[in-house]
């Protein structure tokens, strides 16, 4: 960026060496073009005239090319410049959105959680200890089949916050087994917005996890 800045600087002043080349080719042609027309005394006037005027020309031309192709090349590098900034800022703006959500889930995870411990150490011990010892622990399983709602197509963003898909919500379920998408990872789809964590759908969310 700095070169390109560096580059793009040096245009008034080589704009400003153009323009006073070319005020001075045109003073040379108009002196050539009165001697022309109305002849000097001086046998040497015309020619020497003509030779000013050569001169200029060859000066405007060099500037003027030299013009051209710094412009052409500041035209040039400016795709090359300013796409990599565009997709660094869009990166940074999606882990800035995956790092507040996954500070909110941390808040909300520690106010839970805290008020559980607490109920815990309030519950004490003796009767609750006998209670978790003769209550047997209930798994529900989760159906396969997808509510109909979430049978579409998902993009989701890696680690790497790379754009994947599109993928079925069976491919999306196969990832969290995995564990290569987690509750914090953005994911978009349907009449969705904009990218939001898994952990904002409570359908997805249950589904999934």
């Amino acid at each position: 960026l700095n070169g390109y800045l560096a580059k793009y600087d040096a245009f008034p002043d080589l704009k400003k060496t153009r323009d006073n080349c070319l005020l001075e080719f045109d003073y040379h042609k108009s002196a050539v073009a009165k001697l022309t027309s109305k002849p000097s005394k001086n046998p040497l006037s015309l020619p020497r005239a003509k030779e000013k005027l050569s001169v200029a020309k060859k000066e405007y031309e060099t500037v003027n090319e030299e013009f051209k192709a710094k412009m052409e090349e500041v035209i040039g590098m400016k795709d090359e410049v300013f796409s990599p900034i565009f997709e660094t800022v869009c990166k940074r703006l999606v882990q800035y959105n995956l790092e507040m959500s996954k500070m909110v889930a941390q808040s909300l995870s520690f106010a839970t959680g805290g008020s559980n411990k607490g109920a815990q150490k309030s519950s004490g011990g003796g009767f609750g200890n006998l209670l978790k010892k003769n209550t047997k622990k209930t798994t529900t399983k989760k159906s396969n089949n997808p509510p109909r709602q979430l049978d579409i197509e998902w993009f989701y963003l890696d680690d790497k916050l790379e754009q994947k898909g599109p993928v079925s919500i069976q491919v999306l379920q196969k990832l969290s087994q995995k564990k290569q998408i987690t509750q914090s990872t953005n994911i978009f789809g349907g009449d969705m917005e904009d990218w939001t964590p898994i952990s904002q759908h409570a359908d997805l969310k249950n589904f999934l996890f």
